[in-house]
């Protein structure tokens, strides 16, 4: 599985997708969290996206949240700094 696809892809309440060391978990209906191994990067609520941490400022950290961005962009979600 594709980083992009933990945006894109449709997940029931309390499961969760991984794309190599990234994981999705459908909290709620309206809120997803994305993981970069045991750090909490990004969240989703409803349509609007929002990145919560830089990680470790890894090479993988940054390539990583660009992939999430383009599943926002796919989707017409919209960013909230």
């Amino acid at each position: 599985m594709k980083i992009t696809n933990l945006i894109t892809n449709e997940i029931k309440t309390g499961r969760t997708l991984k794309a190599s060391s990234w994981r999705a978990v459908q909290v709620s209906d309206s809120r997803r969290e994305i993981w970069h191994y045991a750090t909490l990067m990004a969240v989703l609520n409803g349509s609007n996206f929002q990145q919560v941490s830089e990680g470790w400022g890894s090479m993988s950290d940054k390539h990583g949240m660009g992939k999430l961005r383009r599943g926002v962009a796919l989707k017409g979600y919209t960013e909230t700094v």
